[in-house]
C-alpha cells in the first residue's frame, strides 16, 4: 500500500517509473553534456538543453503544467520569482511553464552530482552553503550579479527545503536580501500538485497535473518601504492564497 495516498502501485506504474528513471539516467548524461560543451560557447543555447530536458522530463512522466494567473506578468522581463517547495519536481515544472531564462539558487550537495550537478553549474545556477552565513551571502551577490549582467530571471525557495505535510513553511529572511538588491519585480509562486506528484522521501512518481499560480507582483518602487521581515510576510500570503485557487 502507498502510505502518501493509500493506493497499491500498479504494474503499469511501477513499468513507468522504471522506464522514467531509465529515461532520466541516460537524458541527463546526453543533456547535461550538450550543457556544459555549449556554455564556453552560448549560454543561451546550454540553457536550452536543460530547458528542453525539463520540458520532456514532465511529458515522459505524465506530469501536465498549467499556468494561472500569467497575464501577471505581462511587461516583465525579468524577476525575483519567490516559490513554496514541495517536490523535487518543482524544478522541472518550473522551468516547464515559465516563459523566462531561469536561474535557480540551490543547496550545494546538487552540484557534486555527476552531469546534472556539472550541468546545472556550467549554465550558471548558483549554489548555496546553507551552513556558512558568509557564503552565503556570496552567493546571493553572484546571483545578483547575474541577473543583472544576463538578463536571466532567479528563483528561489525561502522554505529552504521541500514541505513534508504541503504547508508552507517558514520562509528564510535572509533571502529576500537578493529582491532587494536586485531592483526587478518580486513574483509569489504557488506550485500546486507537484506533492502528489513526488512526495519528499517517496522514491516513485504518480502522472498527474501541476499548476503554477502567479500572485501579484511586487514592483521595485514599492521595495523601498520594505524590510526583508515585511516582503517576506507578503511574499508568504500570497503564495498561501494562491493554494487556495482550485480551478
Amino acid at each position: 500500500m502507498d502510505q502518501q495516498g493509500g493506493r497499491v502501485a500498479g504494474p503499469l506504474n511501477i513499468m513507468h517509473n522504471l522506464a522514467a528513471v531509465l529515461w532520466m539516467l541516460a537524458s541527463t548524461v546526453i543533456y547535461g553534456t550538450a550543457a556544459m560543451a555549449l556554455s564556453p560557447l552560448s549560454n543561451r543555447k546550454a540553457r536550452y538543453f536543460a530547458h528542453l530536458w525539463c520540458a520532456n522530463l514532465t511529458k515522459f512522466c505524465g506530469v501536465r503544467v498549467r499556468m494561472q494567473g500569467s497575464g501577471k506578468l505581462a511587461g516583465m522581463d525579468r524577476c525575483v520569482f519567490v516559490a513554496n517547495h514541495q517536490s523535487y519536481f518543482d524544478i522541472p515544472v518550473l522551468y516547464t511553464g515559465l516563459p523566462y531564462s531561469l536561474s535557480f539558487i540551490a543547496k550545494k550537495e546538487l552540484f557534486f552530482i555527476p552531469f546534472f550537478g556539472w550541468g546545472i553549474a556550467a549554465i550558471g545556477h548558483i549554489w548555496i552553503d546553507r551552513d556558512n552565513a558568509r557564503a552565503a551571502r556570496k552567493s546571493i551577490t553572484r546571483a545578483t550579479d547575474k541577473l543583472k549582467r544576463e538578463g536571466i530571471s532567479l528563483v528561489l525557495f525561502p522554505e529552504g527545503t521541500r514541505s513534508v505535510t504541503g504547508e508552507v513553511g517558514v520562509f528564510k529572511r535572509g533571502s529576500f536580501a537578493l529582491a532587494f538588491e536586485a531592483g526587478v519585480p518580486v513574483v509569489p509562486v504557488t506550485i500546486l500538485g507537484t506533492r502528489d506528484i513526488l512526495p519528499k522521501h517517496r522514491g516513485t512518481f504518480r502522472p498527474g497535473t501541476a499548476t503554477i499560480v502567479i500572485g501579484d507582483p511586487i514592483l521595485p518602487a514599492d521595495l523601498p518601504a520594505l524590510d526583508k521581515t515585511t516582503l517576506s510576510e507578503m511574499v508568504r500570503e500570497r503564495i498561501v492564497k494562491g493554494m487556495k485557487i482550485t480551478d
